[in-house]
């Protein structure tokens, strides 16, 4: 995808879409998470939380995805869903644990269908309490991949030295 991002010509204006941006309840929500992090306060701001961050992240995975992965690259996840590009809010824990049960960050990432956030590198959007960041990041599982795209590089330095120069 980031080779393909390379490009001497101008591009169009981005379609309308249904993300319409970040606001600032999105980052309070997650600051108070942290500050709250406990079943009964999320149950109580549950509503607060798919206005505030859980739609908005959606909309802007379904997006980016439609508009700008899919294009690039169809082998690339794009679902907004939370068994694919979408994280779960929640942590995996088992037991009757009420405390501490809650990611105090909230994120989404795109990667080659087959394999899994795990197992591939992703593209990433992660919403913290303070900020919104977003990169590239390979999986607990992902050596090989990350030593292939190390491979690539040095073979074909030029690519990479396009690529970052046009990020410029």
């Amino acid at each position: 995808v980031l080779f393909r991002l390379i490009t001497k010509e101008t591009p169009p204006p981005p379609p309308e879409g249904d993300f319409r941006g970040f606001e600032v309840d999105t980052f309070k929500f997650m600051e108070d998470l942290a500050a709250n992090n406990n079943l009964g306060w999320f149950d109580a701001n549950r509503q607060r939380f798919k206005d505030s961050v859980d739609r908005p992240l959606r909309a802007l995975v379904k997006d980016l995805g439609e508009q700008i992965i899919t294009p690039l690259d169809p082998k690339l996840e794009t679902s907004p869903k939370s068994n694919k590009c979408i994280s779960r809010i929640r942590k995996n824990l088992y037991g009757k644990q009420t405390d501490n049960i809650y990611h105090e960050f909230f994120w989404a990432a795109f990667y080659r269908k087959g394999l899994t956030k795990q197992t591939d590198a992703q593209l990433f959007i992660t919403i913290f309490p303070e900020k919104c960041t977003f990169g590239i990041y390979f999986g607990e599982q992902a050596n090989d991949v990350q030593q292939q795209l190390v491979r690539s590089m040095g073979q074909h330095p030029e690519l990479g030295k396009e690529v970052f120069s046009s990020l410029k």
